[in-house]
This record gives structure tokens, sequence and C-alpha cells, in this order.
């Protein structure tokens, strides 16, 4: 749980705005919330409820295992400056149009469960580079290591997670698993296609404007926080060229 709380909880900053006439105050301080025309922290307005240990999509804890409500996730905000846009301009300036993947996952509170497969990643991206895309991935540090990339990438190094938002809303595509960054695209109507297992389903926290690969069967989404087999099996079924297939048939079209 992080920056996609955060960007999924500015749908409900922007319907309570619209609601009252009046900014709105979030609980607590994200990046995400900069230049949101729709929130004040230092004003006076009614509070957004959705806020760490009370979100939507989430009904109750079970032990290790999250039960999700019947809820559907609603595109959020990012408003970017001039300068967070131009990380994007300066990447297709570079590069023309452009393709962002992501293949590492957070794993914080799912642990393993949202991992597609490194190989099936691998696979992917020479399928786009084989078809002339330009692919970039964002090269980062993840508990004092820094993240692999990807054979034949480009790569991004040192970004904030805002100058990441103004790649993603520039990009003709963003390739990734359910987390902060299918988010970012859903706020920015970036062209996204976004791979789900067992753990989580596009039912809650998807977009319809994305192509989503699901095949959780039955007892998904189980939300189980530790190491799952359900959710393993699941990431087996969705096929490498089933994906690739899709987003190249997605770049081709916008």
């Amino acid at each position: 749980m992080g920056l996609g709380d955060d960007i999924m909880a500015t749908a409900d900053a922007r319907l309570l705005n619209s609601q009252t006439g009046k900014s709105v105050r979030m609980r607590y301080d994200s990046v995400v919330w900069e230049n949101n025309v729709h929130i004040n922290q230092k004003g006076n307005g009614p509070f957004v409820e959705n806020r760490p240990g009370r979100r939507p999509y989430i009904e109750k804890f079970e032990g290790k295992r999250i039960i999700f409500s019947d809820w559907k996730a609603t595109p959020g905000d990012l408003f970017l400056s001039s300068q967070e846009e131009e990380y994007g301009f300066s990447c297709f300036t570079r590069f023309g149009a452009y393709a962002v993947i992501e293949p590492n996952i957070k794993g914080t509170v799912s642990g393993p469960n949202k991992d597609w497969g490194w190989g099936k990643w691998e696979s992917v991206a020479a399928m786009l580079l084989a078809e002339g895309i330009p692919v970039l991935q964002f090269r980062y540090k993840k508990k004092g290591t820094t993240v692999p990339l990807l054979d034949g990438v480009e790569p991004l190094d040192g970004l904030s997670a805002r100058e990441a938002f103004g790649v993603i809303g520039s990009a003709n595509l963003f390739l990734g698993t359910d987390g902060g960054l299918h988010h970012a695209a859903a706020a920015l109507n970036a062209p996204a296609v976004v791979v789900w297992g067992g753990y989580s389903s596009p039912m809650n926290l998807g977009y319809e404007n994305h192509l989503n690969f699901a095949d959780g069967g039955a007892g998904s989404p189980c939300g189980n926080l530790r190491a799952c087999g359900h959710c393993r099996d699941a990431m087996d079924r969705i096929l490498h060229d089933d994906v690739a297939d899709a987003a190249i048939q997605l770049w081709k079209e916008t």
C-alpha cells in the first residue's frame, strides 16, 4: 500500500470537492497531492476519509489475508508541473513514441503474489523491441539494491515519483502489474496493459480503459499476504505471447 492508494484517494477528493464546492483536506500528506486543484491541506474544508487503515477497497483483514470489499476504483488525478511534464517530453524528444515497462514489484504487503515472472517480462520486452518499439524502464533502489533491468530496455535513472509520473503521462503505452504506476497511468490517461494474478482483481482495482489480463480462477481475489500457490498458478496461466500481442496491437492503435 502506497502511492497507488494515494492516487485512488484523489478520486474521492475530486468527488467531495464537487459535492461541497470547497477545497478538501486529506488526513495525511503525500507527494501525490502536489498541484491538486481539489486539495488544500492548509484550508478548512472537509476531510476525505480515504486514508491508511480506512481504504474503501478493504472490507477487513482476516489473519494474513485481505478481504476485498465490493468497490470499484475510479481514475484519480495527478496534476503535473511543467518541470515534471518535461521529463516525458525529453523522453519523446530522445526516443519518439515510447513504452514504459515495470517488471519489478514492491512486495511489501502482497509478498511475491504479484510477481508474474522475470522470464515472461523478458519475453514481452523482446517482442516489443523486435517491433521497433522503444521500451523504457525505471532504475531505482529497493531495500538498498538497484532493481534489475530487462535486456535491451533503456534505463531511466534517479527519477522521483513525480518525475516518473511525467514519463508515464507522455508514454504511448505502460506495461506492468497492479501497483502505483498502473494507477498513475489511469490518472494520466495513458494506455496500459496490466497483468493480474489471484491476489487482487481488476474488478476492484483496475480500470476499464486498460487491457487487464487476469486468470485468478476460483477463490480470487484471495488477498493472501503470504506466498500463495493459488496466486502462482494464476500468474502461470497468463501467457507472455498473449500479453505482448495485446500490447503491440494497442501500440498500433494509439
